[in-house]
């Protein structure tokens, strides 16, 4: 090892580093430029640090150094910017930590056949590290191992150099949160766990990650820090061992495994199914369902299918999918506090289950689930959890309001979320004062910019470029919160502010949009809104916050169809709505930004006031009214009225539920239509004021008029949350299912607010390991480890007991695997079972083949495979197909119809009757 430099007084060590993190100066070096490297390296050089990334993969380098990005969830156009700034480099030289202030290692730790963690790549990482070790830096471990790594295999691999840990380099572990394939949840919005050799180490770590991230969770140790994933993965694996042993016992037995598990399920209490396979089940709902995530600062809803679709599992087993999410954060329930919450879901899990339910509640709410789906119920206990198809007339369904605060941004800067940057169309003026009075701040860049000093004077506007020219000189004499950005010519130009305040007129413009506007786009983008001529109010309300936010607009009456037309053409409005917001162009698909669901109550307000005015509708009795009933006519004095909204956009919906429910309102839910109503004297007064005009009057005057208190008998508040009696439990047959994991609170919120209990997830190998080592023999862990260790022996015991049938054994045999993916409809083998019983079916002598839309080649077994299509004429070259991977495009009557054998892994087949069929 080299001799250790000079030392210095820890906390001067600290202060240093600290400052550099602060101005972003410190030079930052990523080791492994995997899926988890890659993405970290460049969120740190977005922040506007300098990363240089080492891998020893030459090809991997020179893609990077071309700007080229290899990682799926990493656009090129990122990478490419990044490294023409000069942000981003790449390279196989160690050398360069020389240089390094800071070094995450992001390498490999793959399992070994006997289930050992190889931790030979951290420990290369930690010597190259050592020889170039220097006072100042900080080394954080994210690659996942077991617990102890950090503090055994680095730590005294660093302190050889003489430097002391916590006063002269800093040591940290971090495990990686890395979800391939999720658009939507990344290394930026993906809370981060921290925990150092010593507090001052945690200290850096998260000064570090803070730039960049989002959310940072300190922790107290390595160590903790180390067993977080790892201590969340074991329940599952031993019921799955249990249930896999008892498939293995009735297949001696010849006893139908499905059929015994779907009878114990039966039982209402202390009984949870686990299905067999090398995989997990559970009770789950349906992908229509929505969850509510957080994003933006603020709450989004999404259906669990979407979030699926954008997830990459680490393996499929058993029928079950299992994805990582870690952590995303959605809207959860806490059961002792009572209390609605965000909390970090970590698992996400899809499967097919035969028999679902419909749960509906008296006023309208609805979910689709498995019938022993665990749901959140207030009885005369107090709330305990009830299985869907055992909720009664006594329990009462919760319902999550008072919803946590967000913490959203309070402007818009329209250069940055529009990527104005380029665009040189448009203009910059200050609010008040002149750029004439800083002629000599703007004569350095007025050259390169054709700014004229007469031109200036007279128009009193720079091009963008120009204040861009500025700012990286530091001679803007205006902040961008005091500019306005110009654009169009003449007297249709407009001056809109450069920072758009985040609040009511916004807001109002938005909801307007969401419930009667449209966006066109040709030449410009064209934003309209469209009332009725009767709607005064509303006009008046809509233009009074355009002309507050400085949009020209231009009225148009049409009348044929009696309507008033409200138009801004302005590409600054167009793209803010519908790209920045992303509200939506087509009814359908409308949506509230994330970040106004986070906004205070006077913005969500004005939000919901406009979406009512615009989509909403008042329907009030008053007066005498007459009916019959029991054959007898009736007379008596009516005054009665009820509020609601109407959207064609299911998302919609469900966001506009949860903002009711956010400004004390609990609407009930028409059934058979995506409409909201607000029924009761408290309910109706709350929402009055969120109206104008005509609609207005009809509250005012019915409920002045009330003789007595009007309640809303469907809906009860209670302190914290709400509830709703159930209505029918109906069957729904069978479908695919989801359920999402949710540590510690182990809840979530679905549709409508209807609060859901989940499952749990997975994998104990590395804890196992660490245990054995500690000199701590985790029986339950390593029993449940052998047992679904087994499962794909006993997959090629089956295909070998299915060839017998025909007179064949395995050896010259030709079988076909289906699916080679570690789940379905992805392109991912990573950890996939199907290679393992690949491997097992080749050397027992079957000449194997497969295929797979999604990996249309495959090394295996030292030669390249190419996938078979999948043809009637290809299908009857085998004997035997094995369903490994049940992606969704795989035509399976055609299979049924012209294999000569099927090996069902997947319950693929269910329902299908035919002796050429053998299931799991």
């Amino acid at each position: 090892m080299p001799r250790a430099r000079p030392r210095a007084n820890g906390s001067s060590a600290a202060r240093l580093l600290s400052r550099k993190i602060d101005q972003r100066t410190a030079h930052l070096s990523v080791v492994g430029l995997g899926y988890v490297g890659l993405p970290l390296a460049v969120e740190f050089g977005k922040a506007g640090f300098l990363v240089t990334g080492i891998d020893t993969d030459e090809k991997r380098v020179r893609q990077l150094q071309r700007g080229v990005s290899y990682i799926r969830d990493v656009p090129t156009r990122d990478v490419e910017a990044l490294v023409r700034d000069d942000k981003l480099r790449a390279t196989t030289d160690f050398s360069v930590l020389r240089k390094a202030d800071a070094v995450n290692v992001c390498v490999p730790t793959p399992l070994s056949k006997q289930r050992d963690p190889d931790v030979s790549y951290i420990v290369a990482a930690a010597e190259q590290i050592a020889k170039h070790l220097h006072r100042g830096m900080l080394v954080v471990l994210e690659s996942t191992t077991y617990p102890g790594t950090t503090d055994e295999l680095i730590l005294p691999r660093l302190q050889e150099t003489g430097l002391k840990v916590g006063r002269d380099f800093f040591l940290a572990f971090s495990p990686e949160r890395v979800d391939p394939g999720n658009p939507e949840y990344n290394t930026r919005n993906i809370p981060k766990v921290v925990g150092g050799v010593t507090p001052t180490c945690t200290e850096m770590a998260v000064r570090l990650y803070r730039q960049r991230l989002e959310r940072v969770v300190p922790v107290s140790s390595t160590q903790v820090a180390e067993m977080v994933k790892l201590l969340e993965n074991t329940f599952r694996s031993v019921n799955i061992g249990l249930v896999n042993e008892l498939a293995l016992m009735c297949a001696r037995l010849g006893i139908d495994v499905w059929e015994v598990i779907e009878a114990a399920a039966t039982k209402p209490f202390g009984f949870m199914p686990f299905k067999p396979g090398p995989g997990l089940g559970g009770h789950c709902v349906d992908g229509n369902e929505f969850v509510f995530v957080r994003r933006d600062g603020g709450m989004d809803a999404v259906r669990i299918e979407e979030l699926a679709s954008r997830c990459t599992a680490r393996r499929s087993m058993g029928g079950t999918e299992v994805m990582r999410l870690d952590p995303l954060e959605v809207l959860s329930f806490d059961l002792e506090r009572k209390q609605t919450c965000f909390r970090s879901a970590t698992h996400l899990f899809r499967r097919w289950y035969p028999q679902r339910v419909a749960l509906r509640s008296a006023e309208g709410r609805s979910l689709t689930a498995t019938d022993g789906h665990p749901m959140i119920v207030q009885n005369g206990h107090g709330l305990e959890v009830r299985r869907a198809d055992a909720v009664d007339a006594a329990s009462r369904l919760v319902v999550a309001v008072d919803l946590p605060a967000g913490s959203p941004p309070e402007s818009i800067d329209l250069v940055d979320a529009l990527g104005l940057e380029k665009d040189r169309k448009v203009r910059v003026s200050p609010r008040s004062g002149s750029w004439i009075d800083h002629w000599d701040r703007i004569r350095p860049v007025a050259r390169r910019f054709g700014v004229e000093k007469k031109a200036l004077r007279r128009s009193n506007t720079l091009p963008l470029g120009a204040l861009f020219g500025l700012e990286a000189l530091g001679n803007a004499p205006f902040p961008r919160a005091d500019l306005s950005l110009a654009t169009g010519r003449g007297h249709g130009h407009t001056q809109v502010p450069m920072v758009l305040p985040i609040a009511s007129d916004l807001a109002r413009i938005v909801g307007y949009y969401l419930s009667e506007g449209c966006l066109t786009r040709d030449k410009s983008w064209r934003t309209r809104w469209t009332f009725g001529a009767h709607e005064s109010e509303l006009i008046a309300d809509l233009t009074g916050a355009l002309e507050r936010l400085g949009f020209r607009w231009s009225i148009h009456r049409v009348k044929r169809w009696k309507a008033v037309q409200i138009k801004v053409s302005s590409n600054l409005l167009g793209r803010l709505i519908g790209e920045s917001l992303g509200c939506g162009r087509r009814s359908e698909e409308m949506r509230i930004p994330p970040l106004f669901l986070g906004a205070n109550a006077e913005i969500r307000g004005a939000l919901l006031g406009a979406l009512l005015n615009g989509d909403g509708s008042v329907d009030a009795t008053t007066g005498m009214r007459s009916y019959r009933k029991n054959g007898k006519a009736y007379r008596h004095r009516c005054n009665s009225a009820c509020a609601s909204y109407f959207t064609s956009s299911p998302r919609l919906l469900q966001q506009v539920t949860l903002l009711m429910h956010s400004l004390a309102l609990v609407p009930s839910v028409c059934t058979g239509k995506p409409e909201l109503r607000l029924f009761g004297e408290e309910q109706l007064r709350r929402v009055m004021p969120l109206f104008l005009g005509a609609k207005r009057q009809k509250l005012e005057t019915c409920l002045r008029n009330r003789s007595k208190p009007m309640p809303a008998r469907r809906v009860r508040r209670e302190a914290g949350f709400a509830t709703v009696a159930p209505g029918e439990v109906a069957p729904e047959g069978g479908g695919w299912v989801y359920s999402i994991e949710v540590p510690g609170t182990e809840t979530f919120v679905t549709s409508f607010g209807l609060v859901s209990h989940n499952c749990i997830p997975i994998d104990p190998f590395y804890l196992s390991w660490k245990a054995r080592a500690s000199g701590f023999e985790a029986r339950f862990i390593e029993l449940a480890g052998y047992i679904n260790g087994q499962m794909p022996d006993h997959v090629v015991g089956i295909v070998a007991d299915c060839l017998n049938r025909g007179g064949r054994s395995v050896r010259g045999s030709r079988v076909l695997v289906l699916g080679v993916a570690y789940k379905a409809d992805v392109d991912d083998t990573r950890e996939s079972p199907s290679l393992d019983i690949m491997e097992k079916l080749r050397e027992r002598g079957a000449a194997i083949e497969y295929s797979d839309p999604y990996v249309p080649s495959l090394e295996f077994a030292g030669r390249r495979l190419k996938s078979t299509p999948l043809t009637p004429a290809q299908l009857k070259r085998f004997d035997c197909v094995v369903i490994a991977t049940a992606h969704r495009v795989f035509a399976w009557e055609t299979v049924l119809r012209h294999a000569r054998a099927i090996v069902d892994t997947r319950n693929a087949l269910r329902g299908k009757k035919s002796d050429k069929i053998v299931r799991l």
